[in-house]
């Protein structure tokens, strides 16, 4: 025999355990029944264009935060702007994730080199649901750097 449970309207507050009998036999069935919502939202900070950084000088500036049910989990990539996006170098290995129920912040701490000037950093936030990008550009300058050679008068 099969059991079939139709739930319209869902609202959250209508999540949980589910059981259905069956009359005259005591056969029984449960399921769990949760909201599932896409990824609504992702935001990348700071909101401006192009952020001039240091080489070799470590940072923790770049956030990406995002909201979903389940939790989204975020990756961060940088982006060498060729057309296949194959060869982004993946960055999540140097991020750190703070959840708060359906909401996610994950914070970027890198070393920039000089392989990565002019290169775009973005990131990725998905759910089983659905899948969003956001994305923000920053440019690292490089300068020579000339130490004058101290004499002893």
């Amino acid at each position: 025999m099969k059991l079939v449970l139709s739930v319209f309207n869902f609202t959250i507050n209508e999540a949980g355990k589910y059981e259905c009998i069956v009359l005259n036999t005591g056969n029984k069935s449960s399921v769990n029944i949760s909201k599932i919502d896409p990824v609504k939202t992702v935001s990348m900070s700071p909101r401006i264009g192009t952020v001039s950084l240091l080489e070799n000088v470590k940072t923790g500036l770049f956030y990406c935060s995002s909201y979903g049910r389940p939790t989204p989990k975020i990756r961060w990539y940088l982006d060498d702007l060729t057309v296949n996006f194959t060869d982004d170098i993946e960055m999540t290995y140097y991020a750190t994730v703070t959840t708060s129920g359906d909401i996610a912040i994950s914070q970027l701490v890198f070393t920039p080199i000089e392989e990565y000037h002019g290169m775009k950093l973005y990131c990725n936030a998905t759910n089983k649901f659905r899948y969003k990008a956001s994305t923000g550009h920053f440019a690292i300058p490089h300068y020579p750097c000339h130490v004058p050679k101290w004499k002893p008068s």
